[in-house]
């Protein structure tokens, strides 16, 4: 008759599937799913623990309305440099009128016709609307740096409101895929910290067996040619 000889082995069994479950914000925890316990099994999506979102809450209010003025101020600007941009043409119409009177009477005063003190008015008002132009160009400038400081608070009011919607997305913490629970080390009503070691989660269906042989058990598992052979295993 034919022996077929057994090979016995001492190992461990681990999931290779296993998640630290840990805090991302801090807070005082308000509710634990009623399994929450080790070796209990969660399905995905399954809520575990609920931390207070009070505080939480009232900053994603105060920073929608942060982003409500900074959206606001945006608008503003962009008329404002409507305005300034209209003032400008303007001021520079007005002064291509005042350089044109300045010329008639030059002209008026080399025929003799024009009194001097008309020239010297002209050549004032003239003079003065060339400087409103500056001016106008100036505010243009400034208006124009007001759109962009607008332009940029509204982005970071937008991240800061894109973070703390986050932050008060995470006082839910949910299974991410089925499995068992293990090492659950918190309680209802107790304090944690971000980072904080709250549970593990194991897949208890993506299993991998180690155990150690010795160099003679080795060979007697190998062929031939030195390669693995595909044998029978048995885990209990």
């Amino acid at each position: 008759r034919s022996e077929v000889p057994v090979l016995e082995a001492f190992g461990e069994i681990a999931s290779r599937r296993t998640l630290e479950i840990r805090a991302a914000i801090s807070g005082r925890i308000i509710a634990l799913a009623p399994n929450f316990e080790d070796g209990a099994a969660v399905t995905q999506g399954d809520v575990l623990i609920s931390i207070d979102p009070a505080d939480l809450q009232s900053d994603v209010d105060r920073l929608s309305a942060d982003l409500a003025d900074a959206e606001a101020e945006v608008r503003d600007a962009n008329r404002g440099l409507e305005l300034a941009l209209l003032d400008k043409a303007a001021a520079e119409q007005q002064a291509a009128l005042r350089v044109q009177a300045f010329a008639r009477q030059t002209d008026l005063a080399e025929r003799g016709v024009g009194a001097a003190a008309s020239v010297e008015t002209a050549e004032l008002a003239a003079a003065a609307a060339k400087a409103n132009v500056i001016t106008r160009r100036l505010a243009v400038a400034q208006a124009e740096a007001r759109i962009d400081q607008a332009a940029t608070r509204l982005e970071r009011a937008r991240i800061a409101l894109d973070e703390a919607t986050r932050d008060l997305e995470d006082t839910t913490i949910r299974a991410p895929f089925d499995g068992l629970l293990s090492d659950t080390a918190v309680v209802e009503g107790g304090l944690i910290v971000v980072n904080e070691r709250l549970a593990d989660l194991v897949d208890p269906n993506d299993l991998e067996v180690g155990f150690r042989v010795s160099t003679a058990q080795y060979s007697r598992l190998l062929d031939q040619n030195g390669n693995i052979l595909r044998l029978p295993v048995t885990v209990e």
